[in-house]
C-alpha cells in the first residue's frame, strides 16, 4: 500500500525467487505472511529478517521499520 494508500501488490502469493516492483512513493506499507522476504531500498537490502509468522513494515527511503501486523493491507 504506498502513501497514497492505493494497493500495489494486491493478495498476490509471490515465490520464491520472484521481483516485483519498481514502486516508488515517500512510503509504503507491506505485510508478509510469511515474513520470509527481502525488501530492497535504492537498489539496497532492508533490515527485515525472515520470520515463521506474519509480518508487516513500513518501508521509507531511509529504512523499513516494523510495525503491527493486521492482515487487513491488502484486501
Amino acid at each position: 500500500v504506498d502513501e497514497a494508500g492505493d494497493v500495489l501488490v494486491p493478495d498476490q502469493l509471490l515465490t520464491t525467487g520472484t521481483e516485483d516492483g519498481p514502486y516508488v512513493s515517500k512510503s509504503f506499507k507491506v505485510e508478509l505472511n510469511p515474513g520470509a522476504a527481502q525488501i530492497m531500498l535504492n537498489g539496497k537490502e532492508a533490515r527485515t529478517p525472515p520470520s515463521p509468522q506474519p509480518v508487516a513494515y513500513k518501508v521509507t527511503p531511509t529504512g523499513a521499520e516494523e510495525i503491527n501486523y493486521t492482515g487487513k493491507l491488502c484486501p
